[in-house]
């Protein structure tokens, strides 16, 4: 019994993609990664998770528990969500659905620019926030600049 109830958990998200794909006419899945790195300013980018938080439609990226908002209706905190939020990041979307990021750097670091790989395609963005539809596997990356402050 305790073998079906896992079997079952772990094909639900798929049927369930399935399942919205087919009711909605939603395009196909890709894959979406998101990564921080820092400019050490020689031109090197190295991963630096904790340099900024990433808004990902209603996803906070890059956060610890503590730093979660309690939602209004919630009778306690989340728990172990850093888990699921940590940078990178990776997760599935519908192909042409949009997508908006946004940026917040954290004490110490200040926004580059947004690199975007989608295929062969590479696109440099300066703008803190960005609205994507693509349609294939996309890795996007928030370049940041070590700030004086």
């Amino acid at each position: 019994m305790l073998g079906e109830i896992n079997e079952f958990a772990e094909q639900r998200p798929t049927i369930l993609r399935q399942h919205l794909q087919e009711f909605f006419d939603l395009g196909d899945l890709y894959n979406l990664a998101i990564d921080v790195q820092v400019d050490d300013g020689a031109g090197n980018l190295v991963s630096a998770d904790k340099a900024a938080i990433i808004h990902l439609n209603t996803l906070t990226l890059g956060v610890s528990d503590d730093e979660l908002e309690k939602p209004v209706a919630a009778s306690a905190r989340a728990t172990n969500m850093e888990n699921y939020l940590a940078l990178p990041w990776s997760g599935q979307y519908f192909a042409d659905m949009p997508i908006t990021l946004s940026v917040t750097p954290r004490p110490g670091y200040r926004f580059s620019h947004w690199v975007v790989n989608s295929g062969t395609n590479e696109q440099l963005v300066d703008a803190t926030q960005l609205t994507l539809k693509p349609e294939s596997n996309t890795s996007i990356t928030v370049v940041m600049l070590q700030s004086d402050d």
